[in-house]
C-alpha cells in the first residue's frame, strides 16, 4: 500500500496500478482481508481515473499544438504572399528559421494587412549599432529617425551630445557586387527620407539586393564620407 502510493506521488500511474491489480489477482488466490482489499479497489479506481485526467489531458494539449502550427503556418504563409506581391525578396530561407534566436521581434501582419519589421541600425564610424522593433512598412523613413532619435529616448551613451539626430543623419545600404568572382565593386545606396519603408525595401530589390530578415540600415552624419 505505501508503495503503491509512492509511486501516485511521484506520477508512476502505471506502475501503481501494477501493484493494486497484483494484490486485487492475489485475493482471488488467497484471503486477504477485506477492509485492505475495499482500499485497494478504491485506489485502482482513483488511478484509473487520473490516467483518463492525463490522458485527456495530453490529447487535449496535442490538439492545441496541432492548431497552434497551423495558425503559425498560415500566418507565415500569409506573410511570404504578402512580401511576394510587395516584390520583396527577403535571404533568409525559411525566412522564419531560428528568427526568435535572432531577436525578440519579428516581421509580422497586423489586422491590416500591413507588414512591420524590426530594423537594425548600424554605425561604422562609431562601431555601434541600434534598433527598432515595429515600424510599420508605410512608414516614412524621415519618422524612422525621428522615432530612432526621439528627444524623450535616453541617448546612446557615445552619442550624449546627440551628434546623431534626424536632421543631421542620412541611412545608406551598402549592396556588393552582383558576383564573388566578378570585379563589380560594391554600391553604396542612400535612402530617401521621404519615401516609405516598404518603398525603400522594394527599391533595394531591384538592385539586387535580398532583405535580411531584420533589415539593416547604416548610419552616418551628412557630412561623412564612410
Amino acid at each position: 500500500h505505501t508503495h503503491t502510493h509512492s509511486h501516485i506521488r511521484t506520477g508512476k500511474l502505471q506502475e501503481a496500478r501494477t501493484l493494486c491489480s497484483a494484490v486485487l489477482q492475489q485475493h482471488s488466490q488467497e484471503p486477504i482481508p477485506s477492509e485492505l482489499v475495499e482500499q485497494f479497489r478504491k485506489l485502482l479506481h482513483n488511478i484509473d481515473e487520473r490516467c483518463r485526467q492525463v490522458t485527456s489531458a495530453h490529447t487535449t494539449r496535442q490538439r492545441e499544438l496541432i492548431v497552434e502550427r497551423k495558425e503559425r503556418q498560415d500566418c507565415e504563409d500569409a506573410i511570404i504572399r504578402t512580401l511576394q506581391r510587395r516584390n520583396i525578396v527577403v535571404s533568409t530561407t525559411p525566412i522564419f528559421k531560428n528568427l526568435n534566436v535572432l531577436c525578440p521581434a519579428k516581421l509580422y501582419l497586423d489586422a491590416n494587412r500591413r507588414l512591420h519589421w524590426p530594423i537594425l541600425f548600424l554605425y561604422p564610424d562609431v562601431g555601434h549599432t541600434d534598433y527598432l522593433a515595429d515600424c510599420s512598412e508605410d512608414v516614412l523613413l524621415r519618422d524612422v529617425a525621428t522615432t530612432l532619435y526621439a528627444w524623450d529616448r535616453e541617448p546612446a551613451p557615445w552619442d550624449v551630445q546627440r551628434t546623431y539626430n534626424a536632421m543631421s543623419v542620412e541611412f545608406y545600404v551598402p549592396i556588393p557586387g552582383q558576383s564573388p568572382s566578378s570585379n563589380t565593386p560594391e554600391t553604396t545606396v542612400l535612402l530617401q527620407f521621404d519615401r516609405s519603408l516598404s518603398h525603400t525595401l522594394r527599391y533595394l530589390c531591384s538592385k539586387g539586393y535580398q532583405i535580411p530578415v531584420i533589415p539593416v540600415f547604416y548610419v552616418r552624419l551628412q557630412c561623412s564620407t564612410s
